[in-house]
């Protein structure tokens, strides 16, 4: 088991592999360097997978677009593999900080941002596509290196 990023030459491969098993949706959105899709590997197999993109609004800012654990395998830590390789891509990028807006509703994927550092920002939107559902918007703020 273990996370990788995917290669801008597989992207095509996933995306048609994601909508045939009904893992992502049609607006599924893969990004181009420096934005990275990370997955979870075992035994060659995808068990999920993590998009992180440059904010557009903010400088020096990410922003985690997609996360998603295949279903037998949620609660086994990898998502929170995945949250590591994508916090690791905003150090090595020079972000200030790393973002992501999540379901209101989602209670399980608020609890595992937090206990990753992730705050609360006290911003609410309605996703794209919901009339009811509110997202809650998350910040987690990139520690300054130590210096040597």
């Amino acid at each position: 088991m273990f996370v990788r990023p995917l290669s801008f030459d597989e992207h095509t491969a996933f995306e048609i592999r994601c909508r045939a098993a009904g893992m992502c949706s049609s607006t599924l959105c893969l990004p181009e360097p420096p934005g990275h899709v990370f997955v979870f590997e075992e035994e060659e197999m995808i068990k999920g997978w993590i998009i992180t993109v440059p904010a557009l609004d903010r400088e020096n800012r990410g922003l985690l677009c997609s996360v998603w654990v295949e279903p037998p395998f949620r609660g086994k830590g990898v998502a929170c593999e995945l949250i590591q390789s994508a916090l690791v891509w905003a150090m090595e990028n020079q972000m200030d900080a790393i973002e992501l807006w999540v379901r209101e509703t989602n209670r399980s994927a608020r609890r595992l941002y937090l206990q990753f550092g992730f705050r609360e920002t006290g911003r609410m939107r309605t996703p794209e596509g919901s009339e009811k559902d509110q997202a809650v918007h998350m910040i987690y703020p990139i520690p300054e290196p130590i210096a040597a």
